[in-house]
């Protein structure tokens, strides 16, 4: 068994079901809910010992996942990910755009930029089109799509609970500039009108 390896966040509750168990290196989310807990992203392939210590330090049992939401197909979203379904028999979901780079199709995961020699690829079980909506116990996830960061990117909004109040979160899938940087595009002759979706894509959030 791997060395388990703290986070540099401290796990935490955000709000009421809502956790965060990830790192600065990039974010992951627990929703738990009446049927089980959603996960929202899983993080670099490294970091899967370290996201079961922060599981364990919230008391969030790992093999009660049951859902793997993805907001967009870049490795650090996506390392754990087979793990985890192994470990909790969990589905996965992902918008249908994103899963041709989650499954080695179009390597668009930023795997090689950042000196990743294996990279995880799999199939997820459900493709999400825009404005789609998933239903566990009181709790809804809408997903919708908000292309730029990759074409494939979704924002989330979930229904979270504390006590008797409820409060909607948002979660905007892609924010990052990398992937619109001038040398990527040209490196796999992407179209620089992702920019003009990227505007787009918070225009349409807002």
């Amino acid at each position: 068994m791997e060395a388990s390896v703290k986070s540099n966040i401290k796990a935490f509750n955000l709000y009421g079901n809502l956790y965060f168990v990830g790192s600065t290196k990039v974010s992951v989310h627990i929703i738990k809910t009446d049927v089980g807990l959603i996960m929202i992203d899983t993080g670099f392939p490294d970091m899967y010992e370290q996201i079961l210590d922060s599981m364990n330090d919230l008391s969030l049992d790992p093999k009660d996942i049951c859902a793997i939401f993805h907001s967009h197909g870049h490795i650090d979203h996506f390392g754990c990910t087979q793990r985890f379904k192994e470990l909790s028999g969990a589905k996965t979901y992902i918008s249908r755009i994103d899963n041709d780079i989650v499954n080695g199709k179009y390597d668009l995961s930023w795997a090689v930029e950042l000196g990743l020699e294996r990279i995880p690829y799999f199939n997820c079980d459900v493709l999400i089109e825009d404005g789609d909506t998933f239903t566990f116990g009181k709790t809804t996830v809408r997903c919708v799509l908000t292309p730029g960061h990759t074409d494939g990117v979704l924002s989330f909004f979930v229904n979270v609970e504390d006590g008797n109040k409820s409060i909607i979160a948002a979660m905007h899938g892609g924010i990052g500039l990398n992937s619109l940087s001038a040398s990527f595009l040209d490196k796999y002759n992407l179209s620089y009108d992702c920019r003009n979706k990227f505007r787009d894509s918070l225009k349409k959030l807002s």
